[in-house]
């Protein structure tokens, strides 16, 4: 084959290699991009229901305490918005109570690992609950928010006068997950790119 037709072929294949790589390393970074931006608005969304059972759950003990009454019976009158209604105006006369009085640790726990589950989050987690002087009421274990990408939401928003205690979340191992789960596209795209330069180099060798 003729010399300059072997080098014009063999830029022409090296342009479209380089092009190819190009656009596989822009995909691989838009998808990471989309898989942190759900991420993020999976774990907001999260937040803001974990405050909503908090609520749920405090609203359903007053209840079954007044009413002498059942869990049951307690969810019966949650479904209807009164007597949200009627806590908060309640509320005006009352001062609130810490919120170590309010919502348990185990309590805390349990409905954060259930919506978390509800909602395809299955990452480790850790949270402390924060009071409005930024003191911690308490916290899981291995808490250290230095640092970290944290997740904040306020507890009993509702409240005619609300203390701002604020429950706080971060995941240790965010952003290794969130890679590994993309590890499959990665690898998918690393193997047709090694595949097509093998291709490449055995033209190039047997002209």
């Amino acid at each position: 084959m003729n010399r300059r037709l072997i080098w014009f072929v063999t830029i022409f294949i090296g342009l479209a290699m380089a092009s190819l790589v190009l656009v596989q390393a822009y995909w691989i970074r838009n998808a990471i991009q989309v898989k942190f931006q759900q991420f993020e608005q999976l774990v907001t969304r999260s937040m803001i229901d974990i405050s909503m059972k908090v609520e749920h759950l405090e609203a359903s003990k007053v209840i079954v305490k007044k009413m002498d009454g059942s869990p049951d019976t307690a969810d019966l009158w949650l479904r209807n918005r009164r007597v949200f209604v009627d806590r908060v105006i309640a509320g005006m006369f009352n001062v609130q109570a810490d919120i170590e009085k309010r919502i348990t640790a185990e309590d805390l726990e349990g409905i954060i690992t259930e919506v978390f589950d509800e909602s395809g989050v299955d990452f480790p987690y850790e949270y402390a609950v924060i009071r409005w002087n930024n003191q911690i009421a308490y916290s899981s274990k291995n808490f250290n928010g230095i640092g970290k990408d944290l997740y904040q939401v306020q507890l009993f928003p509702n409240d005619k006068y609300p203390n701002s205690n604020n429950l706080v979340i971060y995941f240790p191992d965010k952003k290794s997950f969130l890679f590994k789960s993309l590890s499959y596209f990665t690898l998918s795209s690393l193997i047709l790119t090694l595949v097509i330069t093998a291709s490449f180099a055995h033209t190039v060798f047997i002209m």
